[in-house]
This record gives C-alpha cells, structure tokens and sequence, in this order.
C-alpha cells in the first residue's frame, strides 16, 4: 500500500497524464492537474517543482519499455521479445500522444534520457535502440497517418516489421 505521499504523487502523475493525452500539455495547468488529483492547488509543488517535471516523470516512469528492460539482452533479441514491445505499445496509444507533445513541445529534449534510460544495463544496447527507434517512428506514422488512410488499406503487420529488422537490417545477405 502507498504511503501519502507515494499515494498524492501517483494521483497527479495519473491526472497529468490524462489532461496532456486529453488537452495537450500547453493547455493543461498545474491547477487543473492539482484539482484532477483531488490537491490543493499549492500541494502539487510538494512533489513537482513545475509542469515539465510532471511530464518528464510520466515519460520515464510510465513509458512501455520499462518492463521490457530485464528482458533485453542479445540472448533473447528474437521475435518474441521484439512482438512483446511491439504488444505492449498496442496496448499503450496514449504513450505516442506524449511522444508527440514531446517531440512538438520540447523539441525531444527528454528522448534521449529515455532511450538511455530504457537501455541501461544492457550490455549490447546499439540494436535495441535501432529497433526502439524504428518502432517508435512506425508507430508515431501510423498515428499520424490513421485518419488520412483509406479504410482497409494495407499496413505492414507485426510480423513483417519484426522479419523487416531481424533479417534485413541487422543481417543482411
């Protein structure tokens, strides 16, 4: 069980990250992030000194490769660990809105702490962050794509990605 502390800094991670996902992080404001948490609006700097170390937080605690960190090594770089991040990120659309607000807002200041971070203890991290890179574009294009798209058009599917990396970027005939 999370002590009160523990408990009012996950309560405005969670607010943050549904406003910015919903609003956009230029139009969120520590009030709304303070009065969405269910704080007062001074208590929200107990925890976080201004608005971008909220965002930062939810960047790099929150991101999808987290849990996949222990399970990278050059042992198990196969299509079930690269099928597992591509699931995960399914599985996480709001990861990609702030993504974008990241890349819009911040110019991508924070991704490279995150891609390092995400890769730390990795002995062998070059290709993994070959193919976080490649999944992040693909994913961030289809998102920005998705509605301009007709409708049953044809996208590369996890698989082909996945064969894509393995077989003709990482060895090549």
């Amino acid at each position: 069980m999370l002590a009160g502390a523990d408990r009012s800094r996950v309560s405005i991670l969670d607010a943050a990250q549904a406003l910015f996902a919903q609003q956009g992080y230029a139009a969120t404001s520590m009030r709304q992030i303070a009065n969405q948490a269910g704080l007062a609006p001074g208590g929200i700097y107990n925890h976080f000194p201004a608005k971008e170390t909220i965002f930062q937080a939810i960047l790099s605690e929150r991101h999808p490769y987290q849990s996949l960190g222990p399970r990278l090594t050059p042992e198990t770089f196969d299509r079930k660990t690269a099928q597992s991040l591509l699931d995960e990120l399914d599985q996480r659309p709001e990861f990609f809105n702030l993504l974008l607000i990241e890349l819009v807002e911040f110019n991508g200041k924070h991704l490279p702490e995150l891609f390092e971070g995400a890769l730390r203890g990795i002995p062998s991290p070059a290709p993994w962050r070959a193919f976080l890179s490649l999944v992040v574009s693909y994913h961030l294009t289809r998102l920005l794509l998705a509605k301009t798209l007709p409708p049953g058009s044809q996208q590369i599917s996890p698989d082909a990605f996945i064969d894509l990396f393995l077989h003709d970027i990482l060895k090549p005939e």
